[in-house]
């Protein structure tokens, strides 16, 4: 959760300083654009884009104060245009506030001061295995818009054209999809039972495509009327079958001591892994166990 604090300064005709104040929200229009930047150190450079009109005539800031809750800035600036801006950094418990000077005054109701502040967190990104975990703060409102850019990498190593899906972001109770660009384009894109986007490739003999998925996701606070799985469908992913051995002694025993998704999760990232061996040609073997694994991209 972010704070913002405003200190304000008073004029007059006679342009006489008054001691400063700090004043409620209504005496500003506050606008914040927030971007993160993920490198493949997994290091997150954060740029927060931040406008301030006043709209007083009498009223204008002199400084602005960003807390941030549980969160390590590491090397803050901040700018407005190409001056560098003061910037004191203190922090308090698990909160860490940067305080922002501004050199000059804007004065007038209407007027505008667009500033940025920038900083580094090793936190946000956490890679796990082949999958990275991206935690971004919450700021305020009922929705969010990120824009978004995926890369899928197929290869078909047979000697003979064949079907590859690709499994999309789709819309959820908690995310609304709006997609710029798939390129190249599948031959279909479907809807399974349990509501994942299969995007369809029909690739050629020993062929490799990359695939450009773009566009935007709107991330809700809370979860919104949607369509619900049917109970036919949770009934069948109950039952037993070749991949999913439910029955299997084993398994059960392990089901016993996991009692939350989250357990779960943990469980499978900590102790499986994937084959890679097994997706190469190679003459049918039995075994007595499966893994069937189908990484399912939710952006929320």
């Amino acid at each position: 959760m972010r704070k913002i604090l405003l200190t304000l300064f008073c004029f007059f005709a006679l342009f006489l300083t008054f001691p400063k104040e700090v004043y409620a929200e209504g005496e500003f229009a506050i606008d914040t654009s927030a971007e993160y930047k993920i490198q493949d150190s997994g290091k997150t450079l954060v740029t927060q884009t931040i406008t301030i009109e006043n709209l007083f005539s009498n009223i204008y800031a002199t400084s602005y104060s960003l807390v941030l809750d549980n969160i390590d800035p590491q090397n803050p600036k901040a700018h407005l245009g190409s001056k560098e801006l003061a910037l004191t950094s203190h922090k308090e418990a698990d909160k860490t506030t940067l305080d922002v000077n501004f050199n000059d005054a804007v004065v007038g109701k209407g007027k505008k001061t667009t500033f940025v502040v920038t900083f580094e967190n090793s936190s946000f990104a956490v890679r796990t295995g082949e999958v990275w975990e991206v935690s971004i703060p919450k700021l305020g409102g009922a929705f969010q818009v990120f824009s978004f850019n995926l890369n899928y990498h197929l290869e078909n190593p047979l000697p003979r054209s064949a079907s590859v899906d690709i499994a999309i972001p789709p819309d959820t109770s908690l995310q609304r999809m709006y997609y710029q660009e798939i390129s190249p384009k599948p031959e279909n894109i479907t809807v399974d039972s349990d509501g994942n986007w299969l995007a369809r490739y029909i690739l050629k003999p020993r062929e490799r495509v990359d695939i450009k998925v773009s566009g935007q996701v709107q991330i809700f606070a809370g979860p919104r009327p949607f369509l619900p799985i049917s109970d036919e469908t949770l009934n069948t992913n109950l039952k037993e079958s070749k991949y999913w051995q439910i029955n299997d002694p084993k398994i059960q025993e392990i089901a016993k001591t996991l009692k939350t998704p989250k357990n779960i999760y943990d469980y499978v990232v900590k102790t499986l892994s994937y084959d890679y061996d097994r997706v190469k040609p190679r003459k049918s073997q039995n075994s007595a166990a499966f893994v069937s694994c189908r990484r399912t991209p939710f952006l929320a």
